[in-house]
């Protein structure tokens, strides 16, 4: 399963580089996503087949809440960008086992080691450096903990890191729902991913185009859009394999973050000229070292 959630890292990394990209040329974030969603809506759409989950309440509950969860995911990333928050932002992103493994802990009784317990803590801990690590060239390497910069990026990297979680904690726990003689997981993997995808879209679609939309930028937003979605729905396609395995989340959460998170963060500072500072060196060594922490003890 290792090189599974490898691979599925990598595919979310992806996501990551396409916002980049779309940033670079001057598409914002909601625009990218939007593509994104409707391509991924596409792609499960020729694979669905009638089923009674769509009219399931239960079940149309999850779907419908982790999408609206997800615009949030993607309004909070406009927002990072715009503050010049690109790796910080994928790190928040990514360290998103943090939530995942404490639910699983409280919902699932899923054990927990000391290892795991100490990377959750330098997950935090990771989270107030990388606010620091803003558009202020004053703040980003000043030492002042509680600064203005603080004030005004912790929320939006908490917001990243609680929300970005909510779509792996809802596939967990409909693996964990019992339907006939299986789970709703296993039955309704593609209604799933059908109803979240186009429900996100939709509920896009006003932040999108009707927010200083330029007809213009479209052509700009077509390679982005398909790099997103290609890393979105391999992604997730990996991840629901991995969890029908039945193996815990602090088994390869982690490992997804760390490959998402190293890629993601290279790829801003090599090709996409974000500045190198201390606070952001500080912030990568602790998001490594959370996961680590959480995969080896």
């Amino acid at each position: 399963m290792n090189f599974l959630s490898i691979i599925s890292g990598l595919l979310f990394s992806i996501i990551g580089i396409a916002y980049f990209i779309g940033e670079k040329r001057g598409v914002p974030a909601s625009l990218v996503g939007l593509l994104m969603f409707i391509i991924s809506f596409i792609f499960f759409l020729v694979q669905i087949e009638p089923s009674p989950l769509f009219t399931t309440p239960s079940f149309l509950l999850i779907a419908l809440s982790t999408a609206l969860v997800n615009l949030a995911v993607i309004l909070l990333v406009k927002r990072s960008l715009d503050t010049g928050m690109k790796s910080s932002m994928w790190i928040a992103l990514n360290i998103n086992f943090i939530p995942q493994t404490i639910y699983c802990l409280l919902r699932f009784k899923e054990p927990v080691t000391a290892g795991q317990s100490i990377g959750m803590v330098l997950g935090l801990i990771c989270i107030l450096i990388l606010s620091e690590a803003g558009n202020s060239k004053s703040n980003a390497d000043s030492g002042k903990l509680f600064s203005k910069s603080v004030l005004k990026n912790l929320p939006i990297l908490l917001g990243l890191l609680i929300s970005n979680s909510v779509l792996g904690i809802a596939i967990k726990e409909l693996s964990n729902t019992p339907y006939g003689n299986t789970t709703m997981w296993d039955v309704g993997t593609i209604p799933f991913y059908l109803i979240f995808y186009g429900s996100v879209m939709l509920l896009l679609i006003p932040f999108a185009l009707f927010n200083n939309f330029k007809r213009e930028i479209l052509p700009k937003a077509i390679l982005p859009g398909l790099i997103a979605a290609a890393g979105s729905t391999g992604g997730m396609v990996l991840v629901g394999i991995i969890i029908n395995t039945g193996i815990s989340a602090a088994s390869f959460f982690p490992i997804i973050s760390v490959t998402s998170i190293l890629t993601g963060s290279l790829s801003a500072v090599l090709f996409f000229k974000e500045k190198v500072t201390k606070t952001l060196i500080f912030g990568n060594i602790l998001a490594f070292a959370s996961i680590l922490s959480t995969v080896l003890f």
